[in-house]
């Protein structure tokens, strides 16, 4: 019974990571369709493109 209670409680996320540089590159449209899917089976879905990301 413990065990079912604490199941209820874990809740999936998923985390896309696209590496495309370009805005509307070819990797970036499975990508967004993953997504998609993703959300609408219930799931929170978080997309990072890795080309956002400012290194110094």
């Amino acid at each position: 019974m413990i065990f079912e209670i604490k199941e209820a409680l874990i809740k999936s996320k998923v985390l896309a990571i696209g590496a495309s540089p370009l805005k509307r590159g070819n990797s970036n449209i499975p990508l967004k369709h993953y997504c998609a899917g993703v959300n609408k089976a219930g799931i929170e879905t978080e997309e990072i493109q890795l080309r956002d990301i400012v290194t110094h």
